[in-house]
């Protein structure tokens, strides 16, 4: 399994290669990015496409781990109070079988005198 799973990653990764180097002029266009706020124009030098998308992954990438990152340390707290919570049932569960008697106890107490 491991194999085939190497065998169709690399065809993948193939595929990706050639695709990138046959659409090369598409991917080396430039853009020039515009921003007009009435009172202040901003125009960029051109960009290359490759480079927007590439940037565009990036703050992808950096988003998602962001966005795990906190999850996981909402699920830290989560789990902290959870077991606080455990923890604190079974003290009281212990507190309860402590004070009930003994075997030996209930006995006695069940024979009439």
């Amino acid at each position: 399994m491991r194999f085939i799973r190497i065998i169709f990653t690399t065809i993948f990764f193939l595929i990706a290669l050639a695709l990138i180097i046959q659409n090369r002029p598409v991917f080396s266009y430039g853009f020039e990015l515009k921003l007009d706020l009435l009172f202040v124009q901003f125009i960029s030098k051109p960009i290359p496409n490759i480079t927007l998308i590439g940037g565009s992954f990036i703050l992808g990438v950096l988003f998602a781990i962001l966005w795990g990152a906190l999850y996981a340390l909402s699920m830290r707290g989560r789990l902290k109070e959870q077991e606080r919570e455990i923890k604190g049932l079974k003290q009281g569960s212990f507190g309860l079988q402590l004070n009930q008697p003994k075997e030996e106890e209930r006995e006695v107490r069940r024979t009439p005198f």
